[in-house]
């Protein structure tokens, strides 16, 4: 087997693995007065740390244990449950489109 295709398909991954990181950090400050952002903020991190340490322990005790094939599948089947879980606590409605007619008005308006 050969390792080439890990070295392009690891950092895709890594990207998008974190990169919904500022999207819910973003939902959870929308929904958090600001003079209670700071602590917000400080506890979300505190608790996304401590999963991690904890997701590294129990992902190492897996491998060992049930091989990698069924921890990877272990892991896919929590990230369907966590996906569907958030889409139902998250709660609200998809934003939609802002009316581009005013959009039109302001480019009529403008004078070269």
């Amino acid at each position: 087997m050969e390792a080439r295709p890990a070295v392009w398909i690891y950092p895709v991954y890594m990207a998008l693995q974190f990169m919904n990181e500022p999207g819910i950090y973003s939902l959870l400050m929308d929904r958090i007065p600001p003079g209670e952002r700071s602590s917000a903020s400080a506890s979300t991190f505190f608790v996304s740390n401590a999963c991690q340490a904890m997701a590294s322990a129990s992902m190492g005790a897996a491998i060992v244990r049930f091989g990698y094939s069924a921890a990877l599948l272990g892991i896919a089947g929590l990230a369907v449950a966590a996906t569907l879980l958030f889409a139902r606590l998250s709660g609200s409605p998809a934003a939609s489109a802002p009316d581009p007619s005013g959009y039109l008005e302001d480019l009529t308006a403008i004078r070269l």
